[in-house]
């Protein structure tokens, strides 16, 4: 994966074996407990690692609740809470001609009150047989912090374990 920051161009890359980061201070390679997490979970993927992880459906959808339908820009959509805990739910929102994931929102409660994270997803393209959004928006409770991911190449390469 290749992101153009205003720091500069950094590369990230996993090969089912070895990752490693290279930017303009050279490459390194992750190691330790950081490379024993990747390899300990099969679905991960340097995508993952904040990029892609978002639109992956949590493992508890069972306690999904429908709340009912929102509108997410100009799109109608599902709005599904799953509480994850005592202190956190995901909401997630669905469109609902196509059935794909428009926005999800962690809500955190802390004691200085809610922590929101949340990512929209839009400009979905197939990649290999799946839907991926091509453009990813991240903002959290900070006005000034407001992070737009838009990919120019999205590959899928499929690993055996």
């Amino acid at each position: 994966m290749t992101e153009t920051l205003t720091s500069g161009v950094v590369t990230r890359g996993w090969n089912g074996t070895t990752a490693w980061v290279q930017s303009s201070r050279g490459v390194n390679q992750v190691t330790g407990e950081n490379l024993k997490a990747m390899k300990a979970t099969p679905t991960t993927t340097i995508a993952s690692d904040g990029l892609f992880g978002p639109i992956k459906i949590p493992e508890s959808p069972s306690r999904g609740t429908l709340i009912g339908v929102a509108r997410i820009n100009d799109r109608e959509s599902y709005q599904v809470i799953i509480e994850d805990s005592s202190t956190q739910s995901i909401q997630l929102f669905f469109d609902v001609e196509s059935g794909l994931l428009l926005r999800r929102v962690n809500v955190t409660n802390t004691m200085l009150g809610l922590l929101n994270v949340q990512w929209d997803f839009s400009d979905y393209r197939e990649v290999s047989g799946i839907k991926l959004p091509v453009l990813i928006r991240t903002s959290d409770v900070s006005s000034y912090d407001l992070v737009a991911r838009r990919f120019s190449e999205i590959k899928i390469r499929f690993l055996t374990w």
